[in-house]
């Protein structure tokens, strides 16, 4: 009987040891089924990508396949980079230009956090995952025995690198080593690149390199190149060019004013536009584009505004002849009296004096037939005056259809939704110290590692 008691412990732990085995080799051959799964995307994704731009990637089909556990341990699909247009970038070894959820070891406890990643090969041509987590902030005070000069931190927080060479006393080495830095601005981590390991090409856009630009190229600066050739347009550009540390290539550097002139439309429609109608709507203003032809063969005006964050284009189309009209007249007297009873909110004043076209709306905005609508106005900064640009039954009925909309759904989901079930209270207390306890190991772990949380 005694012998039996003893035995008994020993039996459980084998028995919950073979069981955390079979789970394991569960997961194992779930994993593996997804790995099966990306090896197929991957074959045509190769497939498109050679149909498409005539070469091959940086990264081959099998380095990658090879690659995909490790990727899967840092909770990376190439399927989901593929959604967020990401794999080009990562089979061409540059680093991702945009941060992804990453989970990443720290002293044995994984880490849910944000970063990049970049594909790498050594010199043996070993391709590897390199990972870089956000960082608090970056160590602007030195790098591998580099101090930064006031000088120096003020270039890279402007411009992000050095745009000059520094010297470095990597571990290992007896002499000091030559490199170009650039700082990662999203992830805080500082990219280097040997100055030794640099190549320039003779040519960069269609435009040809001199041996005393290459030079410059290769201690950092940035230069001005002419003469090139867009890819997309095939119409001649200018704009600063300079070596890029982080992907290890020359990368087109413009200032915001070379953004605004390089970018600006010429034309809308078939219409020139005035110098300082291009200048306006690079600023973000609102500007009035006369005298259009439509399919139809009918004359019509447009306001149109670019938004500076999503570079999207907004138009409000008005009929040539819609400002004598009976139905403008009486909605422009009726928004006027608004107006002066109901003075716009601070932002849309701010944008208002800012030359960018807003849409008032208000409980207010009646017309004589009972039907309510939104005006379309901008500021006229010749005269300082309101234009009404357009008044908008059609868009006033589609915002109430879709908060209608959205009210029935909310309502159909509270009497779809199941009424809570009760829990044991001790489960809960449970399942909340577990939780508290989770949290607190990966915000230790983070912490130690100077992962931002």
């Amino acid at each position: 009987m005694a012998q039996n008691e003893k035995a008994a412990p020993h039996q459980a732990q084998a028995q919950e040891q073979r069981k955390q085995q079979g789970a394991k080799q569960e997961q194992d051959k779930l994993q593996g089924a997804k790995i099966d799964a990306q090896k197929n995307f991957l074959e045509n994704f190769y497939q498109n990508f050679m149909r498409q731009y005539k070469r091959k990637p940086w990264i081959s089909a099998e380095d990658l396949a090879k690659m995909l556990p490790e990727l899967a341990r840092h909770n990376i699909s190439v399927e989901q980079l593929h959604e967020e247009k990401l794999l080009e970038q990562l089979v061409n070894g540059r680093v991702l230009n945009k941060m992804v959820p990453i989970v990443v070891q720290i002293d044995g406890q994984e880490v849910e956090t944000q970063g990049k990643l970049q594909l790498s090969k050594n010199a043996k041509g070993e391709v590897a995952v390199k990972v870089f987590a956000k960082r608090h902030e970056p160590n602007l005070r030195e790098y591998f025995g580099h101090q930064f000069t006031e000088k120096q931190v003020e270039h890279i927080k402007k411009t992000g690198t050095l745009g000059e060479v520094i010297e470095v006393q990597y571990p290992g080495s007896e002499s000091k080593t030559p490199v170009l830095l650039k700082l990662d601005k999203d992830t805080n981590v500082f990219h280097a690149q040997r100055v030794e390991n640099i190549s320039i090409q003779s040519k960069f856009f269609g435009a040809t390199l001199t041996d005393e630009q290459k030079a410059r190229l290769m201690k950092g600066e940035a230069i001005k190149l002419k003469n090139m050739v867009s890819q997309k347009t095939g119409k001649p550009f200018y704009g600063n060019v300079q070596y890029d540390p982080q992907n290890k290539c020359l990368e087109l550097v413009f200032t915001e004013q070379q953004k605004k002139e390089q970018f600006l439309p010429k034309s809308m429609g078939g219409k020139e536009l005035t110098k300082q109608q291009q200048r306006d709507f690079a600023a973000g203003k609102t500007i009035l584009v006369t005298d259009l032809m439509s399919k139809n063969g009918n004359l019509y005006h447009t306001y149109v505004t670019k938004n500076l964050v999503t570079q999207e284009w907004s138009h409000v189309n008005i009929a040539v002849n819609a400002k004598q009209s009976v139905r403008y007249q009486l909605c422009k007297e009726i928004t006027d009296k608004y107006l002066q009873n109901n003075p716009l909110p601070k932002h849309q004043q701010s944008e208002l004096d800012a030359g960018r076209m807003v849409v008032v709306e208000g409980a207010g905005l009646v017309d004589k037939m009972g039907k309510q609508f939104t005006a379309h106005i901008v500021k006229n900064a010749e005269t300082n005056t309101l234009d009404y640009a357009s008044f908008d039954y059609a868009l006033f009925q589609k915002q109430a259809e879709q908060h209608k909309a959205s009210v029935e759904k909310t309502e159909k989901n509270k009497l779809q939704t199941p009424a809570p079930q009760k829990q044991n209270s001790a489960k809960k207390k449970n399942e909340h110290s577990s939780k508290k306890q989770n949290s607190k190991k990966q915000n230790s772990a983070k912490k130690k590692a100077g992962i931002k949380m």
